[in-house]
Protein backbone atom coordinates (compact mmCIF):
# COMPACT_ATOMS: atom_id res chain seq x y z
CA UNK A 1 0.00 0.00 0.00
CA UNK A 2 2.61 2.44 1.06
CA UNK A 3 4.43 2.03 -2.84
CA UNK A 4 1.31 2.57 -4.22
CA UNK A 5 0.89 5.90 -2.39
CA UNK A 6 4.80 6.88 -3.06
CA UNK A 7 3.96 5.72 -6.82
CA UNK A 8 1.27 7.74 -6.96
CA UNK A 9 2.42 10.96 -5.08
CA UNK A 10 5.45 10.97 -6.99
CA UNK A 11 3.58 10.79 -10.57
CA UNK A 12 1.85 14.16 -9.50
CA UNK A 13 5.01 15.79 -8.21
CA UNK A 14 6.63 14.55 -11.75
CA UNK A 15 3.45 15.56 -13.57
CA UNK A 16 2.72 18.92 -12.33
CA UNK A 17 6.15 20.81 -11.57
CA UNK A 18 8.76 21.99 -13.97
CA UNK A 19 9.46 20.10 -16.32
CA UNK A 20 12.46 18.05 -16.82
CA UNK A 21 13.66 19.86 -20.50
CA UNK A 22 12.78 23.21 -19.23
CA UNK A 23 14.98 22.79 -16.10
CA UNK A 24 17.50 21.29 -17.91
CA UNK A 25 18.30 23.60 -21.25
CA UNK A 26 21.72 22.04 -21.89
CA UNK A 27 19.62 18.59 -22.95
CA UNK A 28 18.58 19.03 -26.34
CA UNK A 29 14.57 18.79 -26.77
CA UNK A 30 13.87 16.14 -28.84
CA UNK A 31 13.08 16.53 -32.95
CA UNK A 32 9.57 15.69 -33.72
CA UNK A 33 10.75 12.53 -35.29
CA UNK A 34 12.62 11.59 -32.57
CA UNK A 35 9.50 12.35 -30.32
CA UNK A 36 7.44 10.60 -31.97
CA UNK A 37 9.35 7.22 -31.85
CA UNK A 38 9.73 7.91 -28.12
CA UNK A 39 5.87 7.70 -27.75
CA UNK A 40 5.69 5.05 -29.85
CA UNK A 41 7.69 2.55 -28.45
CA UNK A 42 6.01 4.33 -24.38
CA UNK A 43 2.36 3.55 -26.16
CA UNK A 44 0.84 0.12 -25.08
CA UNK A 45 -1.56 -2.73 -25.48
CA UNK A 46 -4.01 -3.09 -22.75
CA UNK A 47 -4.88 -6.93 -22.59
CA UNK A 48 -7.44 -8.43 -20.48
CA UNK A 49 -6.41 -11.87 -19.77
CA UNK A 50 -6.26 -15.34 -17.73
CA UNK A 51 -5.37 -18.46 -17.66
CA UNK A 52 -8.31 -21.18 -18.36
CA UNK A 53 -8.39 -25.08 -17.90
CA UNK A 54 -10.58 -27.56 -18.83
CA UNK A 55 -10.91 -31.32 -19.54
CA UNK A 56 -10.18 -32.23 -23.27
CA UNK A 57 -10.34 -35.30 -25.33
CA UNK A 58 -7.05 -36.84 -27.20
CA UNK A 59 -6.42 -39.56 -29.50
CA UNK A 60 -3.34 -41.22 -29.39
CA UNK A 61 -3.10 -44.24 -31.62
CA UNK A 62 -6.43 -45.77 -31.42
CA UNK A 63 -6.46 -44.46 -27.96
CA UNK A 64 -8.99 -41.31 -26.42
CA UNK A 65 -7.66 -40.13 -23.22
CA UNK A 66 -9.15 -37.43 -20.96
CA UNK A 67 -6.31 -34.54 -20.76
CA UNK A 68 -6.35 -31.69 -18.13
CA UNK A 69 -5.09 -28.68 -20.44
CA UNK A 70 -4.04 -25.19 -19.47
CA UNK A 71 -4.18 -22.23 -21.65
CA UNK A 72 -3.49 -18.59 -21.64
CA UNK A 73 -6.18 -16.49 -23.18
CA UNK A 74 -6.11 -13.09 -23.47
CA UNK A 75 -8.06 -10.54 -25.43
CA UNK A 76 -7.70 -6.70 -26.52
CA UNK A 77 -9.03 -3.92 -24.62
CA UNK A 78 -7.28 -0.43 -24.70
CA UNK A 79 -4.24 1.80 -25.19
CA UNK A 80 -2.11 3.55 -22.36
CA UNK A 81 0.45 5.19 -22.52
CA UNK A 82 3.81 5.04 -19.91
CA UNK A 83 4.46 8.59 -17.84
CA UNK A 84 6.79 7.70 -14.68
CA UNK A 85 9.69 5.30 -14.40
CA UNK A 86 10.29 4.72 -10.81
CA UNK A 87 11.27 0.93 -9.44
CA UNK A 88 7.89 -0.03 -11.80
CA UNK A 89 6.61 1.61 -14.90
CA UNK A 90 3.25 4.08 -13.92
CA UNK A 91 0.82 4.04 -17.17
CA UNK A 92 -2.03 6.75 -18.21
CA UNK A 93 -5.54 4.84 -19.94
CA UNK A 94 -8.83 5.21 -19.18
CA UNK A 95 -11.05 4.60 -16.54
CA UNK A 96 -13.80 2.65 -18.53
CA UNK A 97 -11.16 0.18 -19.93
CA UNK A 98 -11.64 -1.66 -16.35
CA UNK A 99 -13.45 -3.63 -14.07
CA UNK A 100 -12.32 -3.12 -10.23
CA UNK A 101 -13.65 -6.92 -9.79
CA UNK A 102 -11.16 -8.06 -12.19
CA UNK A 103 -7.55 -6.04 -11.76
CA UNK A 104 -5.20 -8.88 -11.21
CA UNK A 105 -6.42 -10.36 -14.46
CA UNK A 106 -5.16 -7.07 -17.07
CA UNK A 107 -1.79 -6.98 -19.14
CA UNK A 108 0.19 -4.82 -21.05
CA UNK A 109 2.32 -5.37 -24.31
CA UNK A 110 4.09 -3.55 -26.99
CA UNK A 111 2.10 -4.59 -30.00
CA UNK A 112 -0.87 -7.06 -30.91
CA UNK A 113 1.06 -9.00 -33.30
CA UNK A 114 1.14 -12.74 -33.00
CA UNK A 115 1.80 -13.87 -29.01
CA UNK A 116 3.23 -10.76 -27.21
CA UNK A 117 5.24 -10.49 -24.34
CA UNK A 118 2.75 -9.79 -21.52
CA UNK A 119 3.51 -7.11 -18.39
CA UNK A 120 0.71 -8.05 -15.20
CA UNK A 121 -0.88 -4.98 -14.10
CA UNK A 122 -1.66 -3.43 -10.93
CA UNK A 123 -4.50 -0.38 -11.00
CA UNK A 124 -3.63 2.23 -8.67
CA UNK A 125 -6.45 3.96 -9.36
CA UNK A 126 -9.32 4.52 -11.71
CA UNK A 127 -13.02 6.25 -11.77
CA UNK A 128 -15.22 6.53 -14.95
CA UNK A 129 -17.56 9.03 -14.69
CA UNK A 130 -19.11 12.34 -15.44
CA UNK A 131 -16.41 13.86 -14.16
CA UNK A 132 -12.68 11.58 -14.53
CA UNK A 133 -12.07 8.95 -16.88
CA UNK A 134 -8.66 7.97 -16.04
CA UNK A 135 -7.02 5.09 -14.95
CA UNK A 136 -3.61 4.56 -13.36
CA UNK A 137 -1.65 1.67 -13.68
CA UNK A 138 1.64 -0.36 -12.78
CA UNK A 139 3.90 -2.93 -13.77
CA UNK A 140 7.06 -4.57 -14.53
CA UNK A 141 9.11 -4.83 -17.02
CA UNK A 142 13.32 -5.39 -18.18
CA UNK A 143 12.46 -2.43 -21.29
CA UNK A 144 13.19 0.42 -20.95
CA UNK A 145 10.73 2.62 -21.57
CA UNK A 146 10.97 6.71 -21.33
CA UNK A 147 8.36 8.22 -19.64
CA UNK A 148 6.11 10.61 -21.87
CA UNK A 149 5.52 14.09 -20.11
CA UNK A 150 1.93 15.69 -18.66
CA UNK A 151 1.17 18.89 -19.32
CA UNK A 152 1.15 21.22 -16.09
CA UNK A 153 -1.97 21.61 -13.82
CA UNK A 154 -2.12 25.13 -14.39
CA UNK A 155 -2.53 24.53 -18.15
CA UNK A 156 -5.82 25.03 -19.43
CA UNK A 157 -7.43 23.24 -22.41
CA UNK A 158 -5.12 23.72 -25.74
CA UNK A 159 -6.62 26.44 -27.90
CA UNK A 160 -8.30 25.04 -30.78
CA UNK A 161 -5.79 24.45 -34.19
CA UNK A 162 -3.22 23.30 -31.77
CA UNK A 163 -1.32 20.63 -33.52
CA UNK A 164 -1.75 17.17 -31.84
CA UNK A 165 -0.26 13.26 -32.37
CA UNK A 166 -1.70 10.51 -31.45
CA UNK A 167 -0.52 6.62 -31.29
CA UNK A 168 -2.83 3.55 -30.40
CA UNK A 169 -4.03 0.77 -31.32
CA UNK A 170 -7.48 0.77 -32.99
CA UNK A 171 -9.58 -2.64 -32.94
CA UNK A 172 -6.59 -4.10 -31.77
CA UNK A 173 -4.90 -4.39 -35.21
CA UNK A 174 -1.30 -2.91 -34.97
CA UNK A 175 -0.02 0.34 -33.54
CA UNK A 176 -0.96 3.11 -35.57
CA UNK A 177 -0.02 7.02 -35.82
CA UNK A 178 -2.54 9.66 -36.46
CA UNK A 179 -2.66 13.62 -36.14
CA UNK A 180 -4.65 16.33 -36.31
CA UNK A 181 -5.80 19.57 -34.50
CA UNK A 182 -7.84 20.81 -31.26
CA UNK A 183 -11.24 21.90 -32.84
CA UNK A 184 -13.16 22.80 -30.10
CA UNK A 185 -13.21 24.98 -26.66
CA UNK A 186 -13.87 23.13 -23.99
CA UNK A 187 -17.66 21.60 -23.81
CA UNK A 188 -19.88 23.53 -21.06
CA UNK A 189 -23.02 21.92 -19.77
CA UNK A 190 -25.07 19.11 -21.73
CA UNK A 191 -24.44 20.62 -25.45
CA UNK A 192 -28.01 21.72 -25.38
CA UNK A 193 -29.44 18.13 -24.30
CA UNK A 194 -27.68 16.54 -27.44
CA UNK A 195 -24.53 14.95 -25.34
CA UNK A 196 -25.18 14.95 -21.44
CA UNK A 197 -21.66 13.32 -21.55
CA UNK A 198 -19.66 15.68 -23.39
CA UNK A 199 -19.19 18.08 -20.54
CA UNK A 200 -15.71 19.02 -19.53
CA UNK A 201 -14.23 17.00 -22.72
CA UNK A 202 -13.42 18.31 -25.76
CA UNK A 203 -12.79 17.15 -29.49
CA UNK A 204 -9.78 16.47 -32.15
CA UNK A 205 -9.66 16.18 -35.77
CA UNK A 206 -8.12 12.34 -34.92
CA UNK A 207 -10.07 9.20 -36.70
CA UNK A 208 -9.76 6.30 -34.23
CA UNK A 209 -11.73 3.15 -33.63
CA UNK A 210 -13.09 0.97 -30.81
CA UNK A 211 -9.38 0.28 -28.65
CA UNK A 212 -7.75 3.61 -29.03
CA UNK A 213 -9.81 4.59 -26.12
CA UNK A 214 -7.31 5.63 -22.98
CA UNK A 215 -4.37 6.44 -26.05
CA UNK A 216 -2.59 10.00 -25.51
CA UNK A 217 -3.04 13.00 -27.39
CA UNK A 218 -0.14 14.93 -27.86
CA UNK A 219 0.62 18.78 -28.16
CA UNK A 220 3.14 18.17 -30.87
CA UNK A 221 5.09 21.40 -30.00
CA UNK A 222 5.11 20.80 -26.61
CA UNK A 223 5.77 17.33 -26.51
CA UNK A 224 3.15 16.82 -23.76
CA UNK A 225 0.03 15.06 -23.58
CA UNK A 226 -2.78 17.10 -23.17
CA UNK A 227 -5.60 14.80 -22.99
CA UNK A 228 -6.53 10.79 -23.55
CA UNK A 229 -8.86 9.92 -26.44
CA UNK A 230 -12.44 8.67 -24.82
CA UNK A 231 -14.78 8.32 -27.54
CA UNK A 232 -16.72 8.57 -31.24
CA UNK A 233 -19.82 9.11 -32.72
CA UNK A 234 -20.21 6.17 -34.60
CA UNK A 235 -21.78 6.46 -37.92
CA UNK A 236 -20.43 10.15 -38.67
CA UNK A 237 -17.71 12.05 -39.15
CA UNK A 238 -17.64 13.59 -35.81
CA UNK A 239 -14.30 13.77 -34.07
CA UNK A 240 -13.23 12.20 -31.11
CA UNK A 241 -13.51 13.21 -28.25
CA UNK A 242 -11.33 13.88 -25.43
CA UNK A 243 -10.76 13.79 -21.57
CA UNK A 244 -8.77 16.69 -20.70
CA UNK A 245 -5.41 16.78 -18.70
CA UNK A 246 -4.30 19.64 -16.43
CA UNK A 247 -6.17 20.73 -13.60
CA UNK A 248 -8.74 18.21 -14.58
CA UNK A 249 -6.27 14.90 -14.08
CA UNK A 250 -4.66 16.93 -10.82
CA UNK A 251 -8.03 16.89 -9.37
CA UNK A 252 -8.75 12.83 -10.05
CA UNK A 253 -5.56 12.03 -7.86
CA UNK A 254 -5.95 14.72 -5.58
CA UNK A 255 -9.69 13.46 -5.04
CA UNK A 256 -10.16 10.79 -2.05
CA UNK A 257 -13.96 10.56 -3.26
CA UNK A 258 -12.71 9.09 -6.94
CA UNK A 259 -11.53 5.60 -7.37
CA UNK A 260 -13.06 4.03 -4.77
CA UNK A 261 -13.41 0.54 -5.07
CA UNK A 262 -17.32 -0.75 -5.14
CA UNK A 263 -18.42 -2.69 -2.50
CA UNK A 264 -19.53 -6.59 -3.10
CA UNK A 265 -23.56 -6.74 -4.34
CA UNK A 266 -25.20 -6.92 -1.00
CA UNK A 267 -28.83 -8.74 -1.65
CA UNK A 268 -31.20 -8.45 -4.06
CA UNK A 269 -34.73 -6.37 -3.59
CA UNK A 270 -37.39 -7.68 -2.16
CA UNK A 271 -39.74 -8.97 -4.73
CA UNK A 272 -36.90 -9.41 -7.71
CA UNK A 273 -35.68 -13.14 -6.62
CA UNK A 274 -37.51 -14.34 -9.33
CA UNK A 275 -35.73 -12.55 -11.78
CA UNK A 276 -32.41 -14.94 -13.10
CA UNK A 277 -29.20 -14.07 -13.11
CA UNK A 278 -28.88 -13.49 -16.80
CA UNK A 279 -31.61 -11.24 -16.82
CA UNK A 280 -29.78 -8.64 -14.15
CA UNK A 281 -26.77 -8.95 -16.37
CA UNK A 282 -28.29 -7.96 -19.27
CA UNK A 283 -30.04 -5.50 -17.43
CA UNK A 284 -26.78 -4.05 -16.20
CA UNK A 285 -25.40 -4.45 -19.75
CA UNK A 286 -27.93 -2.28 -21.44
CA UNK A 287 -28.14 0.03 -19.22
CA UNK A 288 -24.15 0.77 -20.10
CA UNK A 289 -24.34 0.47 -23.35
CA UNK A 290 -27.25 3.64 -23.34
CA UNK A 291 -24.67 5.13 -21.17
CA UNK A 292 -21.27 4.82 -23.01
CA UNK A 293 -22.85 3.69 -26.57
CA UNK A 294 -20.25 5.64 -28.02
CA UNK A 295 -17.06 5.07 -25.98
CA UNK A 296 -13.89 3.67 -28.11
Amino acid sequence: MRKILFLTLALVLLSFGVQAQDSLPDIAKPTEEQFQKQLAHSTLAVYHGEQKCAWTKETIFIFTVDVWECNFEESFVCTATVVVHLDRYAALTAGHCFDWKEEAKYYVADNTIGKPVFHKVQILKLENDERYDYALISFDSLRDYKPIAMEDENDGVPAVGTRVENINFSYGIVKEFAEGKVVSELIQGDAGGRCPHCKGRYLVSVGLGPGASGSAIVDIEKQEIVGIAEAIFPGTQMPTMVMPMGSNFADFVDDDSAGLKPFPEGPKPKGSEDKSDSESGFGRMLSKFFRWFFIL
